[in-house]
């Protein structure tokens, strides 16, 4: 069974009403499904936090968007009045192919596929490796009109001073998960040994301090070793439940539906490769500080210019590209984000690594991340001076729910906050909360048969078809450690998602061939 795969054309015309998939937040809101979507639309609002498409008809034509942190991905194409969008990469090639248009490669885009650093492992700029075909930015959304299809920019949150952003998130966050607490929806709140987590943790604590602990609500640990060993300390420190809840139930999806949710929602947008014939009933909901590295101190002008000639020099180190094409794309999507480097590689690492590497969770379970969302951000990017300390944030978050916290030990001494951090502690008090709604519901996908090891599947599909790559595509280090890792698949052992990238470069190329795109090196021009 393929998953939920929004696709839009031209040629096909529009859907006879609204569409909505996944779930969002409007105010302390919870909105979950189409069901939901249904009860609230009339006064749905963009730009929106959660993980969902939407496509829906305004005053002055349809509306395609996405939610506010870019875990859903829309790409799209237009030329003239002629336009197509998809959520999926290759969908969308496959449905313009399919109608006779002509795609090339961009060299420079294909060629960040085949780098050799951990920056290359998502998209890096709105440019795809498709000429002509882009991913709507986190504040943008599409307007189908008369004349055809229009990219406007969605006015994100914005705070007047760190104090009042930093209370808006507070209470923003605290009403959505006291809401999912009166709707009796399992919550599980991730807790390591770091300080994104504990941030975070600092929700539930306040509200069970506040409301009393919740049966359906608890701290988990799914690691071990020194994450295991600080989150039981600082559970028996502040007397909160750990592991109470158990494990969600999972739902067996099948390989196939694996393999093409693999296809549908990473190929051409993430590396890593992560295939999972399981998932968990999307009722159970996991909170998660991912997207908090995102709010760290800004690089120095000096140190961003490094970080980009580093991620030049080894541009296409395992085959084609054309890297200088690459950097110019790639220093002018950090000249939009802000006019300062600094602030333009952090709100970067927010755009285009927590945004991407945060959506292939979604794939398996339903992950709320309260670091990657509108409030978030503009209380982060309020801050000026001590403020802008590294983990001073987090720090405040603390303090301002749980300042028992502070005082905890992390996995890293280096990770507690010094006597500056104290000094400079920012602590929100005489919080409100004001307790959402909750709308609708998370319908769980169809079990699958079982059947070969997807992870399988594609290494024999990138195996049998490397010959039939064009002299240049890839080079002898790419086939070397590709050979490297098939070994070690074959051998029974599980590599690190990361450590598969090559798969996702080599299936990516296979399908791109398969579809009729030209541009390869010595192959059409």
């Amino acid at each position: 069974m393929r998953p939920f795969c929004l696709t839009l054309d031209s040629w096909t015309g529009l859907p006879a009403g609204a569409v909505f998939d996944g779930y969002a937040f409007q105010g302390a809101d919870v909105i979950l499904g189409a069901e939901g979507f249904a009860e609230v639309a009339p006064r749905f609002d963009l730009p929106a936090d959660g993980a969902f498409v939407l496509a829906r008809p305004r005053p002055d034509g349809w509306e395609i968007a996405a939610d506010a942190a870019g875990y859903r991905h829309v790409f799209w194409w237009r030329n003239g009045r002629d336009w197509a969008v998809s959520e999926s990469f290759l969908e969308l090639v496959s449905r313009l192919r399919a109608r006779g248009v002509a795609l090339r490669l961009d060299p420079g885009e294909m060629g960040a596929w085949l780098g050799r650093r951990q920056l290359f492992e998502q998209l890096t700029t709105r440019a795809t490796c498709v000429a002509g075909i882009s991913v709507l930015g986190r504040d943008e959304t599409l307007r189908i009109g008369p004349e055809g299809m229009s990219v406007r920019q969605t006015p994100r949150l914005a705070a007047e001073t760190y104090p009042d952003g930093l209370r808006a998130f507070l209470e923003t966050w605290l009403g959505r998960l006291a809401a999912l607490r009166a709707a009796d929806m399992p919550m599980r709140v991730h807790l390591s040994g770091g300080v994104d987590s504990r941030a975070i943790a600092a929700l539930h604590l306040w509200l069970d301090r506040q409301l009393g602990p919740h049966k359906r609500c608890g701290l988990f640990c799914s690691g071990g070793g020194a994450d295991r060993e600080v989150a039981e300390r600082v559970a028996a420190e502040t007397g909160a439940a750990l592991n109470a809840l158990g494990n969600p139930p999972r739902i067996a999806i099948g390989p196939e539906a694996a393999l093409a949710a693999w296809e549908a929602r990473a190929v051409g947008a993430y590396a890593p490769v992560r295939l999972y014939p399981e998932v968990q009933d999307p009722d159970w909901i996991e909170l998660s500080g991912h997207g908090g590295g995102g709010y760290k101190q800004p690089l120095s002008p000096g140190a961003v210019r490094r970080q980009v000639w580093l991620m030049t020099s080894v541009h296409g180190f395992y085959g084609m590209g054309d890297r200088w094409s690459w950097k110019r794309g790639f220093e002018a999507q950090l000249a939009r984000l802000a006019p300062e480097p600094g602030p333009a590689w952090m709100r970067w690492q927010r755009a285009s690594r927590a945004r991407f590497h945060g959506a292939q969770a979604l794939v398996t379970r339903s992950q709320v991340s309260p670091f990657d969302s509108l409030s978030a951000e503009a209380a982060g990017d309020a801050r000026r001076g001590p403020q802008m300390r590294a983990r001073q944030m987090h720090y405040d978050i603390m303090a301002s729910l749980a300042p028992d916290l502070l005082d905890l030990p992390f996995d890293s001494a280096a990770k507690a906050p010094d006597a500056q951090h104290r000094a400079a502690l920012t602590r929100i008090d005489r919080l409100e909360l004001h307790t959402g709604r909750v709308f609708g519901r998370l319908t769980p996908p169809e079990p699958g048969a079982p059947g070969p090891d997807p992870l399988r599947l594609v290494l024999e599909r990138v195996d049998t078809g490397l010959p039939e790559l064009p002299s240049g595509a890839v080079n002898h280090w790419f086939r070397r450690e590709l050979r490297q890792l098939g070994r070690m698949i074959r051998s029974g052992a599980s590599p690190r998602p990361k450590d598969m990238r090559h798969l996702h470069s080599g299936w990516l190329m296979l399908r791109l061939m398969e579809l009729g795109v030209t541009g390869w090196p010595g192959g059409e021009t």
